[in-house]
């Protein structure tokens, strides 16, 4: 029993080996000569393009949101009364129905802020 103790000791005892241990100082990043003079050349005209516009055009994510959230929380509101009303406990239907408005607003305000926001709106100046 006694060597079977001191075998689990041995192995769970920490080892420090000199080669896994942490450098005294670690140096902070630097950035890559490479791409320094890449932009410094011809080639930091093309590194300074952008695929992404800079300019994001007004989109109707507002109004999609708010009809999402009235339409959903509406329906989850009546689904909420409907299934509250054929259900054999007793007691007012207020707080499934305010729940299911609520869980139904929450989830319809963050469906129509996503489909209003894919339809972007007319300019004043009619662009």
């Amino acid at each position: 029993m006694r060597r079977v103790f001191l075998f689990l000791l041995l192995l769970l005892y920490p080892f420090v080996a000199e080669a896994q241990s942490a450098p005294a100082g670690i140096p902070r990043p630097v950035p890559s000569p490479a791409l320094g003079a890449a932009a410094r050349g011809p080639l930091g005209r093309l590194l300074a393009l952008d695929s992404l516009r800079r300019e994001i055009p007004p989109t109707h994510w507002k109004e999609g949101a708010l009809l999402g959230g009235g339409a959903l929380g509406l329906g989850f509101a009546l689904l909420a009364a409907g299934f509250c009303g054929n259900s054999d406990v007793g007691g007012g239907c207020g707080g499934a129905v305010t729940g299911g408005f609520v869980v139904g607003a929450g989830l319809g305000v963050i469906i129509g802020a996503l489909v209003g926001g894919q339809f972007p709106k007319e300019r004043r100046d009619g662009r």
